[in-house]
Order: C-alpha cells, then sequence, then structure tokens
C-alpha cells in the first residue's frame, strides 16, 4: 500500500500551488493591459526636427477663423495620470519658434476621427518615445513630445474650441490650438509583471516557510 504524504510534503504542494496562482494572477492582470492598450492605439507616424505640414484637409481648416467656443463644450482636468496644462497656440508659423510645431521634439502624431483626449493619451504612453507632453489639435490630431516649444503661447482655455471627433462634449484644440497636457505619473508598462509590496512579502513568507518544514 502506497505510504500517505507527510505533513511536510503537504506544506510544500500547498506553497507551491498558492505561488503558482499568484504569479498567474500578475501575469493575467498584465496581458489586460497589453490588450487594452492595443486596442486603442490608432496609426502613427514619427515627428523629427523638421515635422511634415498639415494635410491639405487640415491647412483649409487652419485658415478658417476659429469659430466662438461652444458652451457646451468641457476640459478634462486629467486623464490617466496626465493632467491638462492649457491651451497653447500652434508654432509651425511661428518664425521665432523656428517654424516647428508646438510639440515636435522627439515626437510622433497621428490623427483618428474618433479622437478623444483618452485615446490620445494612450497613444503617447505607447510610442515608446518617452513622451511627456501629449496635445489634441483640430478635433483628430494627437501630438506627443518630450518638450513643449517655449515660444508657445498659452491661451485662454476657451480658444480651444474644437470638440473631439470621439468625444464630442469635450475639446480637442482648435484651429492651430492645442490642448496640451503633462505626464504627471508613470503607470505601469504594460506587459510587464509588476508585483507589489504584499505579493513580495507572501512570497518570502512562503519561501520561509517552505524552507522551515522541508528541513
Amino acid at each position: 500500500m502506497p505510504s500517505l504524504p507527510s505533513l511536510h510534503q503537504l506544506y510544500a504542494f500547498v506553497f507551491c500551488i498558492s505561488f503558482l496562482s499568484l504569479l498567474n494572477l500578475g501575469v493575467a492582470q498584465s496581458n489586460s493591459a497589453t490588450s487594452a492598450t492595443s486596442s486603442s492605439s490608432p496609426t502613427s507616424s514619427h515627428i523629427g526636427s523638421s515635422p511634415s505640414p498639415p494635410t491639405t484637409a487640415t491647412t483649409a481648416a487652419s485658415t478658417t477663423p476659429a469659430a466662438p467656443a461652444s458652451p457646451t463644450l468641457s476640459i478634462l482636468p486629467s486623464v490617466s495620470g496626465w493632467k491638462y496644462t492649457g491651451c497653447y497656440n500652434e508654432t509651425i508659423n511661428d518664425a521665432a519658434a523656428g517654424n516647428i510645431r508646438a510639440l515636435s521634439e522627439n515626437g510622433n502624431m497621428t490623427t483618428s476621427d474618433r479622437m478623444t483626449p483618452q485615446v490620445c493619451m494612450d497613444y503617447c504612453a505607447s510610442t515608446g518615445r518617452d513622451a511627456t507632453y501629449a496635445g489634441l489639435e483640430y478635433g483628430q490630431e494627437c501630438w506627443c513630445a518630450t518638450a513643449l516649444n517655449v515660444n508657445a503661447a498659452k491661451l485662454a482655455d476657451a480658444s480651444c474650441n474644437t470638440p473631439c471627433g470621439g468625444q464630442g462634449g469635450v475639446a480637442c484644440g482648435g484651429s492651430w490650438k492645442l490642448d496640451v497636457y503633462q505626464l504627471s505619473s508613470t503607470p505601469n508598462a504594460a506587459g510587464k509583471l509588476e508585483i507589489g509590496w504584499g505579493m513580495a512579502v507572501a512570497i518570502v513568507l512562503g519561501l520561509v516557510i517552505a524552507y522551515a518544514v522541508l528541513i
């Protein structure tokens, strides 16, 4: 007749199962974050030191005088660790600014007819270029950069009066104007297993207990 497992063996078995369950939970959470980021990332393009000019449709919109601010538009004060810093003018036509965009340093941009602040922040966080500034322009453009052009003038919030393509009641910049957000905290990188203090303590205690019962 086969012998029953000892108490030490049972303790070791329970510890192994608990440890594997904790690791599986961390991986599942990481995979969930990765899927959420991937599903919201629109098509992108890199912006170098000499960014390309706007598309024909964008250029046409930029020459049209801005309409009075809509009283129904709101501004999101923060989005996923990014804080709203204000409405700024675009500097592509400003010789003093070097005729480069307000957000162009080490930057990227994307456009979407379903643009929202959340979509833009998620995109800037996913580029891997350490963007700390994100700007929404024309209701459908998202610009990311590591710095804001010092010649970009801060305007009244109401000057950014174009609604977001994907969130009509929220402002997403305007004609040659950007609603700018700055990264205020760094969220966990998607796809990485993050082990908090509670999980770390549980793992260490489990190892100590397993060692004690096995010797």
